[in-house]
């Protein structure tokens, strides 16, 4: 294993909000667009050198037409290092990216943990880029995906994955 040269040495949970849907209608397919899951994020360096503060919020709270589930809102905040021997005009970057990259993923388990204790499926948040969009160029493709946001953009409940993966088995090729 080789170690990233940001490491997450400390974050805590600065807001955890998680509301049950009186509404929900288990019968009615969910309506929960990924587009509708607001991330927010503010990144800074700290007064110790190679040092950076990362804030996430991530927050779901559409109108009341949206069949779903749980409405929520959690935020993290970050200390990360940076090695002292990583390409110094590359920092930045590496931080940015990285940063809200980590602490999603944290805000993902913690979003299903949660709504795992309430009285429908759990929520599992599709998984984020924080990578800068790419400068489009006249050369590329027209069909070349740029978007991490699934195409029906839907957010996966347990009960919407199949057995074979929820149950952390590896699928088989056909």
């Amino acid at each position: 294993m080789k170690l990233s040269p940001l490491q997450l040495e400390n974050y805590f949970v600065t807001e955890s909000h998680v509301t049950a849907s009186r509404d929900f209608n288990a019968s009615v397919p969910t309506d929960v667009q990924a587009t509708e899951i607001i991330v927010d994020k503010d990144i800074k360096p700290t007064d110790i050198e190679h040092r950076w503060e990362v804030s996430l919020r991530v927050q779901f709270t559409p109108g009341p037409d949206v069949n779903t589930p749980y409405f929520f809102t959690l935020e993290l905040v970050g200390f990360f290092r940076v090695d002292d021997g990583y390409i110094p005009d590359r920092v930045e970057r590496l931080v940015q990216t990285n940063g809200p990259t980590i602490l999603f993923g944290i805000a993902r388990e913690i979003i299903r943990n949660l709504t795992g204790h309430g009285p429908h499926a759990p929520m599992l948040l599709p998984t984020a880029s924080f990578v800068p969009d790419p400068i489009p160029s006249t050369s590329a493709p027209d069909d070349v995906a740029t978007s991490a946001v699934p195409e029906d953009g839907k957010v996966v409940r347990d009960e919407d994955v199949p057995p074979s993966v929820s149950s952390c088995e590896a699928p088989t090729a056909e």
